[in-house]
């Protein structure tokens, strides 16, 4: 903070809120309800202002010989270090006591500008509860430590949405599809059919071995370790990388929210994922799409996470999906729906 941008009476703002929170919660200060309401800095904050800075001796020796009741850099750094130890003291005291930490939801985001603002519209509107974090990247071993952290971070029985990509579909066959866990088809999870797609990133019935009275005896994985053909060793190496991935999810047990086509619809796929990781997984059988307000065809204003047949209802007398509730949170819409629990 710079000296022109010290607080002081008739201030008000979102800065001068923290401010006033910050001595209720240091010094058990009363300051008046008007002025807590209005974020005001009015005289009862200048007055608790002065009493935390006299108690503590902040004064600016180069011009004071006494404290005033200006929040100025030394009261912030002096208010930001009580804060931060009195959390720390508040963690250790949880720890203590073997509290666990609360879960924590991420949003993990695409970086195309429709998808990335929503997640940010949510993030703000759920502060507390949710946040948001950029897509993994990079080569899949590197991608997936990336998404190891995000899961811990998450924390056990966090959540998890995932709104990075596409999702694969075909009702008629239910065990297979696939859906992305990063943008760009880094880590896209597939099921029957996909080992030879490039762009699976693993396919979660690469190991199971077919069933008893079928002609081949192997599992996919047997094969390519036995006979070695082209794009096994991809597959062998990326399908390791996918093992220790199950094993973050199975030691958290997030909920998992596949914000993407369809893929609800691949039941028997998801249900076997959903085993592998012993986490619940919300997936939609519906096309997912995103409807922004543009103006001017260049300023991005509300975008909306809304059911595909949705798309230009929005202040129509029955819009489905698409109303403001669509901006901070996603689509709801039962029938469209689709949870799976591990077994």
């Amino acid at each position: 903070m710079s000296d022109p941008a010290h607080v002081v009476t008739g201030d008000s703002g979102d800065h001068v809120s923290l401010v006033q929170e910050a001595l209720v919660v240091l010094d058990e200060a009363r300051i008046a309800p008007e002025e807590i309401a209005g974020r005001l800095y009015g005289k009862s904050t200048a007055a608790a202002v002065l009493s935390y800075k006299k108690k503590r001796g902040i004064i600016n020796r180069a011009y004071q010989t006494v404290a005033d009741n200006i929040v100025g850099k030394m009261t912030i750094r002096s208010l930001d270090d009580e804060i931060s130890a009195k959390e720390l003291q508040r963690s250790r005291s949880l720890l203590a006591f073997k509290v666990p930490e609360q879960p924590l939801g991420l949003i993990i985001s695409q970086s195309h500008p429709f998808p990335n603002r929503w997640a940010t519209q949510v993030e703000q509107a759920h502060k507390t509860l949710l946040k948001k974090k950029p897509s993994p990247a990079g080569p899949p071993a590197v991608a997936v430590r990336q998404l190891q952290a995000l899961i811990r971070s998450a924390g056990p029985n966090g959540l998890l949405l995932f709104a990075v990509g596409h999702g694969i579909a075909k009702s008629d066959f239910s065990a297979s599809g696939g859906f992305d866990l990063a943008e760009r088809t880094v880590l896209r999870i597939g099921g029957v059919g996909s080992s030879r797609d490039p762009k699976t990133f693993a396919n979660v019935f690469y190991d199971e071995k077919p069933p008893p009275n079928a002609t081949i005896k192997f599992s996919e994985k047997e094969i390519d370790e036995r006979t070695r053909p082209a794009g096994s060793d991809r597959r062998l190496k990326n399908f390791a990388l996918f093992q220790t991935l199950s094993q973050t999810f199975r030691e958290t047990k997030p909920l998992i929210v596949l914000l993407t086509c369809r893929v609800g619809l691949s039941r028997d796929f998801l249900q076997k994922v959903s085993d592998i990781w012993q986490s619940p997984i919300l997936a939609y059988d519906d096309f997912i799409t995103y409807e922004a307000d543009v103006r001017d065809n260049r300023i991005l204003l509300r975008v909306r996470a809304i059911l595909d047949r949705d798309k230009g209802k929005f202040g129509t007398p029955n819009p489905g999906t698409n109303t403001t509730f669509a901006e901070t949170m996603i689509p709801i819409s039962i029938r469209d729906m689709s949870l799976f629990f591990p077994r």
